[in-house]
């Protein structure tokens, strides 16, 4: 298996390595969602650091931009966060971007896992009353 899945309190954390193709980024993506604790999570962090070669097609990137659109109904204010360091796996995460910009989503890109969690670990903090 070329990725890991690891749930967490308030979270997913999905992490890909060495080839990251249509198949493997496809099958995640199923174990993700058909699992009942995604239904309940604020942040879901894709870490790409270990992959070093990207075999997704745009087609397939718009599918997965598709069906995220229709999860961000069942699953509001989620943060995405993609930890990423090639410029291939830059050029479809802005594709994807674009198709679900329009949702309540917050998307972005780091370089570190250690960004990724400080921008995630924002949405664990309460909101303080007035």
């Amino acid at each position: 298996m070329t990725y890991e899945v690891i749930w967490e309190p308030h979270g997913v954390v999905v992490t890909y390595k060495n080839t990251l193709d249509s198949r493997s980024f496809m099958d995640s993506y199923i174990e993700v969602n058909r699992d009942i604790r995604y239904k309940s999570v604020k942040y879901q962090l894709v870490n790409t650091l270990y992959v070093n070669q990207v075999d997704i097609n745009s087609h397939d990137m718009q599918l997965i931009a598709d069906l995220d659109k229709s999860n961000s109904i069942k699953i509001p204010n989620l943060r995405f966060a993609l930890v990423a360091n090639l410029k291939a796996l830059e050029r479809l995460s802005h594709l994807y971007n674009r198709e679900v910009k329009a949702t309540s989503w917050k998307l972005a890109i780091f370089y570190s896992m250690e960004e990724a969690r400080d921008w995630t670990s924002r949405v664990e903090k309460p909101i303080a009353s007035l």
